[in-house]
């Protein structure tokens, strides 16, 4: 009990480290926070456009005013050169021309307009034209069926301009980033604490005294073990607790939300083995210092966090998969993946679960195999 309440305390001396990363991944959460969780009605970009008007036919008007709820039209006098000279100096971003008889000829397919592009806003123009087809084709769709022409130009401006009111729910679109991140506040924070903790427990004098202690070198093992084991998952708590602060109950205790905390705890126990491993490996901290950013961000490339999966080549997406935070995320993309109302492929997450505790397992050995050796 000693030994894991001694070396508990030396976790804790670096707590000026850990409040800076914890502050930094506050923030990132704070902006998924912000940017994802609103909900808001998607409308098509909107432009100035000046349009020569020579035809007086219902259609035409309809038309004239379709454009008019999507951008800001401005009827011009009947000059070319007027028209040329507003999409030139910026004024417009196109110009249209929508000729005497344009109507009529709707009916006989031989419809035709004239525009003009801006040469700052070449892209629109295309944009432009596309909407002038879509609501044309519409019309003719709803003539064809015999639909009065008044009904028919009604019945196109409902269906066309019609908002849809989207909400971007916190559980699929915010969550998973969330822990998606994790890899690196956790690598961060355990290394940064656990790593140099363990090099100054093995400090020569501080060996010498524990040495000819009471404790049997079982129970210092156990005790240092115990109080990685236990920081880990008082990380791991305290940042369930920010993402429950952040995201409610009703995501993180959703079935989705409590395997993901599972998954993360399962993960940080693999980050303490790897931190204890680092320790056996060197006894400067300044190494482990490096050590902890190397791990950081070659742990978070790896996991797809940083640049997800699809836009790795082959070569680093075989590497990344012996990677244990590549399985994490691997675990969280499926939860990712099983949006509200399909099931979850739970062969898929046991298969990081299982994947993940089989590193735990090979690095916890590893660390102690090559502290033993040291010791020896």
């Amino acid at each position: 009990m000693q030994t894991y309440k001694t070396f508990l305390k030396l976790i804790m001396a670096n707590h000026v480290s850990l409040i800076i990363y914890i502050v930094v991944f506050v923030g990132m959460v704070a902006l998924f926070v912000e940017f994802g969780g609103n909900e808001d009605e998607f409308a098509a970009a909107s432009a100035p456009i000046s349009v020569i008007m020579r035809d007086n036919h219902p259609i035409s008007n309809a038309l004239l005013e379709h454009l008019n709820e999507l951008h800001t039209v401005t009827v011009i006098e009947d000059s070319y050169r007027a028209l040329e000279d507003d999409t030139f100096f910026n004024r417009a971003a196109m110009g249209l021309v929508i000729d005497q008889g344009f109507g009529q000829n709707f009916y006989n397919g031989n419809q035709y307009i004239r525009f003009v592009e801006s040469p700052d806003a070449p892209g629109f123009t295309v944009f432009a034209i596309r909407q002038i087809d879509s609501f044309l084709q519409n019309l003719q769709m709803y003539l064809a069926a015999g639909v009065p022409q008044g009904q028919a130009i009604a019945l196109v401006q409902q269906s066309i301009n019609q908002r849809i009111s989207v909400t971007m729910t916190m559980g699929n679109i915010i969550i998973s980033p969330f822990f998606f991140f994790l890899v690196f506040i956790f690598v961060a924070l355990i290394t940064t604490a656990v790593s140099p903790a363990l090099v100054t427990f093995k400090e020569k004098d501080r060996a010498s005294r524990l040495s000819v202690s009471a404790t049997s070198s079982r129970a210092r093992l156990l005790g240092v073990i115990g109080a990685c084991i236990t920081f880990a998952i008082m990380v791991w708590a305290g940042l369930m607790v920010l993402g429950e602060l952040f995201f409610h109950h009703e995501t993180l205790l959703s079935q989705r939300g409590v395997l993901h905390m599972a998954n993360a705890l399962i993960f940080i126990l693999v980050v303490s083995g790897i931190a204890m491993l680092m320790a056996s490996i060197t006894a400067s901290k300044e190494a482990l210092g490096g050590m902890t950013t190397l791990l950081s961000v070659l742990l978070s490339f790896t996991s797809g966090a940083f640049v997800p999966k699809e836009f790795m080549s082959d070569t680093m997406y075989r590497i990344a998969q012996f990677s244990p935070s590549y399985w994490f995320n691997h675990s969280n993309r499926v939860l990712y993946d099983s949006i509200a109302g399909t099931s979850i492929d739970m062969n898929a997450f046991g298969l990081g679960i299982v994947i993940q505790l089989a590193f735990a397992l090979a690095l916890f050995s590893v660390a102690l195999l090559i502290g033993k050796e040291k010791v020896a």
